[in-house]
């Protein structure tokens, strides 16, 4: 048997619109879609369905599996699957930085509010946060079993992180394939609250705009809504900014189960997202079904 195939090998591939390993997120303009496409990030134009820029790392042949637009509209992080990922700028198109610190694919990708603080949950079970403007690595977070899928930011009553201490103030909630969703203080770089009512992996989540609700999805048709105390975020903390083992470990909840809603679709949650006013939530499932939940008030 002759094996001339053994002298070709594949070079490029054309045609991609999208692969489906990662997600799509717009611009702030709404007219870009920025999605992956194998190794590579393509942004096309939506009304003419053109591609008007594409994102390439030419020492990068690992796949794209997340992608997370910054809040300045100007910064993208990119995930792969060899657990790198990396800042791209909008308008040059070009890589800033090249971040390393995960020992699996990259699955989950979100910017603190400030945008200088960014994320990052994989396959190997861990959280890392990032000093995106110091381009490092600044602590990891463990005790999830399994794959993270989701992170979110969750800011405290007394009001948003500044850029100078947004990497030592605040929370994060994580949800995992272990059936956990676990709460996060950035300051005791502990987890301060796991909620445990998940029988099944939860796949995504999502955090209102004020930080009050936080919605969860499993692979049932019940999305989960849970009430988000956040005058308890800081008491965590003593007079003077710090954190004691005593206190990080004590038990105190600031998330508590409002209710369930039920989706119309079968399939697995896919992704949850909030409108930014707050008023709106959309969830996408593996049956390519979207709904749109409207949030009611307590008036209402």
């Amino acid at each position: 048997m002759v094996k001339s195939y053994l002298r070709y090998e594949a070079h490029s591939s054309f045609g991609v619109i999208s692969s489906p390993a990662g997600n799509a997120v717009f611009d702030l303009s709404g007219r870009h879609s920025i999605t992956p496409a194998l190794e590579k990030v393509i942004v096309w134009d939506i009304k003419k369905g053109v591609q008007v820029a594409q994102w390439a790392d030419s020492d990068n042949k690992a796949e794209v599996t997340r992608i997370a637009r910054s809040p300045n509209g100007k910064d993208y992080a990119v995930g792969y699957a060899d657990g790198s990922i990396r800042l791209f700028d909008y308008s040059s198109n070009t890589v800033n930085v090249v971040l390393n610190g995960h020992r699996g694919s990259v699955s989950a990708l979100v910017f603190d509010p400030t945008g200088t603080v960014l994320a990052s949950g994989a396959r190997d079970t861990d959280v890392i946060i990032w000093d995106v403007v110091g381009e490092a690595g600044l602590y990891r977070l463990r005790g999830h079993k399994d794959e993270i899928t989701d992170i979110a930011f969750v800011e405290p009553a007394s009001g948003p992180s500044t850029a100078l201490n947004a990497s030592t103030k605040g929370h994060v909630v994580t949800s995992s394939k272990d059936t956990l969703v676990k709460l996060w203080d950035l300051r005791a770089q502990h987890c301060v609250q796991t909620l445990v009512t998940h029988r099944s992996e939860v796949w995504a989540l999502a955090v209102s705009p004020d930080s009050r609700l936080l919605v969860t999805g499993t692979s049932d048709a019940e999305l989960r809504v849970w009430t988000i105390a956040t005058d308890k975020l800081d008491s965590i903390s003593d007079e003077h900014g710090e954190v004691s083992a005593k206190d990080a470990t004590r038990s105190w909840e600031a998330i508590s189960e409002y209710g369930v809603v039920r989706r119309a679709s079968n399939g697995r949650i896919v992704e949850l997202q909030f409108h930014p006013s707050g008023q709106y939530l959309g969830s996408l499932s593996t049956d390519r079904l979207a709904e749109v939940f409207r949030v009611r008030t307590q008036a209402e």
